[in-house]
Formats: C-alpha cells, structure tokens, sequence
C-alpha cells in the first residue's frame, strides 16, 4: 500500500514529487480476502520507493533519496569547477515519484535500481546567457553580464581609423576645421542590427563576442560568377576562391577540362559574404598632387623631327575635402565637396620642328666639311686614276651633306671602308669615304648641310680623310666643277 507525500528536496527543486495510488488501494491489492487490521501490519516494514523520470522517460528507481541528493550535487560541483566563471542552475527536466511499499521484517533493504550515468547524460546544466542574433537567427551566445553597448562600440572600432573624429554637430566650412589627413566621422550604421536576447543554454554554448564577430565578419557562402581573363586555370581560380578544384567543377557541370576556359567563360563560384555591413560616411581632407600638361608649340624654322623644351613643366598642389561612404572599410562612395589650390601647377612647353626636309637638290653644293685642305685631286695618282678628291685637317671631322637628297647606302666598300651614298634627285650622286662612324640610315632624307657621319681612316688610307666623289646621271665628274671656290 502506499502513503501519499509531498515533500520539497530542498536544493534540488528540480525533483517533483508525484502523488502514488492510495496505500490502500496497494494494500487491498495485495490482501484482496479479508480487511486489514493493525495485526495485519505486524511483521511488515513499509519502505519508500522514488522512481526517476526525464520528461515522460523512467529512468531509474531508487530507495535512498540522500544518496540521489549527493549524486546531484556532485554533478553540480563539477560542472561548476569547469564552468568557473559562470553561474549555473538546473534546466527543470528531472521528476521523481514516490510509492511506498510493505516490505517483509525478514528480507533485506532494497537497493538502489538506477544507472548514474544514464541519469548524468539526463542531468541538463543551463546558465543565463545573451543570445547574439542577426534577422532572428542566432549567431551564437554570450555570458549574461557582457556589456552588449561596450561590444558594439568595439566593433564598430575596428572600422575606425586613427584620424578619425566624431562629428557632434553640422560643420559648415569643412575645409577650414579639417587638418590634412584628418576626417569627421558624420554617421555609423550597422546593418542589419546585431541583437541581444537573455535565454538560458548549456554552458558549452557560451563563448566570447571576439569569437562570434569571426562568424559575423566570415558570414555565410553564397554564390556568385566570375569571368574568366587571360592567363586562368582551375587551379588559379579556385584557389583565389579558397575552392578545390573538385568544388569548382561540381558547382560548373558543363566545364570538363581546362581546354573548355575561355576569356569571358562565366563560372560560377563560392564566396563569403558577411553577416552585416558597418556602413560609416565620413568627411576627410587630402592634398593631391596636380599632374602639369605638356603643350606642344609648332615651330616653320625647325626642321621636322627637331624639338627643344621652351618651359620645364613642375606639379601643383591641392587640398580636396570629400564625402567618402564606407561599407566594411570598403569605399562605395566617394564625393568632392571642397577644392581649394595650394600651388599652380606650371604646364611643360616643347616646341617642335614643321619645316619639311626637301629632298631634291638645289644643284649648288657646299663644301662637305668645316673647312681642311685638298691633299690628294682627282687624277692619276700611283699609277691609278684617282676619283675624288681628299680632304684632310678641317676644323672638326663633321661629315656634311654637300646638297639636300635621300641616303641610298650605308655600309663597307672595299677600299673605300665606311662609305655613305646620297641621290639628290636631280641627277647628281655623291659619295663620302673613309668614314670613323655613320649617322644616318638608308632612306633618310638630309638637307644641305647636315651632319652625316665623323671623319676617319677606314679602308685604305693613308691617315684621317674624307674621299669625296661626285656623279651625274651615272657619269663621273670632277668634285672641283661643282663645289664653290673658297
């Protein structure tokens, strides 16, 4: 039979007590023949029976209800040696229900019928937390005392530069109060908010904001599309996107090979995208540099390709005041609200040749060098004809060329060395030999008087010379019937 009962177990008033079936519905069950009496009861012990439940599921059943009450503790003292720093209590999921039995004088006590560590895996240790939630999902949990203001301004922190100031009311001229380098902070914006919601969890659960900022900033993996450029493999793009190789085809079921990647191929890809934006529009002041024009100047009495710079060019200075809006330090706006000029820039002048190099000759030669002394004329000279003229100690050994026309050729000629050919178009050929070096080029059209190439020895000679030769339609003709007497 069994006594009704409805005693609190003091610290564990996570126990509920259950009323049983009357003692004497128990007590008719077991003596159904005749009515009990108080000689009846002799010889009988009546034992209290506690039977352990987790929500709906028996879990146990035991007679010592002080040794259930040190099992509890003790699971609570150590989870409270782990969880040092943080106050637990118990999540109200145990029950227990008391029966009282007769037991005979003449048997032993009843032992305990219960598996602890079945009883432990029901045991649930809870603290108070703040869950941290973005669009009522929560991102994770918090201890109940962490101050969620101070957290969010730390954040927010992590954005700011140290240059920055806060902006506590409109400011007219921006550009008088802003430093160079400096910037005013007019506006922070999380979206969407971070919210705080007080809960209770496992204790396990609690971590700091530091390690769920990672998860906030790290955000979730969505898709997006990349267009392949030059020089892309997988491997390249998909470790760009912290991707294998196998990641990346399977989400481009249509791209086999490398062979298939071509510039301009949309692939799909994996990236991360945060959980939210701290969006911060600021005002700042920078000097920039002025980058200076150069201004080309035409000049009729230059010859073509002949350039000289009138005016060195120098860089000037300015301080610009912008609105720059931010999104996770990444700049999505940036405007020009003030401009003011420090130094003028000074634009480069380079004044260039128009005057077209004729080339046809004006059939007037002048004298191929600055002036020198006719050694050799042209004739029989040891036993051989003789066909120009030589010309040797000028003022420089400056090569000129005796009338405007078109370089033919430029190079080695056996006897002569280096040797350079112009047609002047007008039926006259000349010739300059025994050349130290060649400034010119086949195809360059020289005007009348230019410099052509240095004064040497080269081929056979008998010291530093110019062998000059002149031709008409192919006929040779002696260099002193067209050069001008000195």
């Amino acid at each position: 039979m069994a006594i009704l009962t409805n005693k609190k177990s003091g610290r564990f008033n996570i126990l509920k007590h259950i009323v049983p079936l009357p003692l004497l519905l128990l007590g008719l069950l077991f003596f159904p023949t005749k009515s009990f009496t108080e000689s009846d009861a002799q010889g009988f012990i009546i034992d209290s029976v506690y039977h352990l439940y987790s929500d709906d599921e028996h879990i146990g059943v035991f007679f010592d209800k002080n040794e259930v009450e040190q099992f509890f503790n003790e699971l609570l003292e150590k989870n409270e040696q782990v969880y040092s720093t943080i106050d637990l209590t118990f999540d109200n999921n145990l029950r227990w229900v008391e029966e009282r039995v007769f037991r005979s004088i003449s048997d032993p006590p009843p032992e305990n019928d219960i598996n602890k560590s079945i009883v432990e895996d029901h045991f649930q240790i809870v603290t108070e937390a703040k869950a941290v939630q973005i669009k009522n999902k929560v991102i994770g949990y918090i201890p109940i005392d962490t101050d969620t203001d101070k957290i969010v301004d730390e954040l927010i922190e992590e954005f700011i530069d140290v240059d920055d100031n806060m902006m506590e009311e409109e400011i007219e001229n921006l550009e008088e109060v802003l430093s160079v380098g400096e910037s005013f902070i007019q506006d922070i914006t999380i979206e969407p908010s971070i919210d705080f919601k007080k809960t209770t969890v496992s204790p396990k659960k609690v971590t700091s904001f530091r390690e769920i900022e990672k998860e906030i900033f790290i955000g979730g993996e969505v898709l997006d599309t990349y267009e392949v450029q030059a020089g892309d493999v997988l491997g390249k793009i998909a470790k760009k996107y912290n991707m294998t190789i196998e990641e990346l085809l399977e989400i481009n079921p249509t791209i086999h090979s490398e062979e298939q990647l071509q510039i301009g191929t949309e692939l799909t890809i994996e990236t991360n995208e945060p959980l939210i934006e701290v969006i911060i529009t600021r005002f700042l002041k920078e000097e920039e540099a002025m980058e200076y024009n150069t201004i080309v100047e035409k000049d009729s009495s230059l010859w073509k390709g002949e350039t000289y710079t009138k005016q060195e060019g120098n860089q000037g200075r300015k301080e610009v005041v912008y609105k720059m809006i931010t999104t996770n330090n990444k700049i999505e706006e940036k405007e020009v609200i003030q401009e003011t000029i420090v130094k003028e820039k000074t634009d480069k002048i380079v004044v260039e040749g128009t005057k077209e190099v004729p080339s046809r000759g004006t059939g007037n030669f002048t004298w191929p060098t600055n002036g020198g002394v006719i050694t050799t004329y042209q004739g029989m000279r040891w036993g051989s004809f003789h066909k120009g003229i030589d010309i040797a100690r000028p003022n420089d050994y400056s090569i000129l060329a005796a009338d405007n026309g078109t370089v033919t050729f430029v190079g080695w000629i056996n006897g002569y060395g280096n040797t350079i050919a112009i047609n002047h178009n007008n039926g006259y050929r000349t010739q300059y030999a025994h050349l130290a070096s060649m400034n010119v080029q086949v195809g360059d059209v020289v005007s009348q008087g230019s410099k052509i190439g240095v004064m040497g020895s080269t081929g056979i000679s008998t010291g530093i010379h110019l062998d000059f030769e002149v031709y008409y339609n192919g006929n040779l003709l002696n260099p002193m019937d067209v050069l001008p007497s000195r």
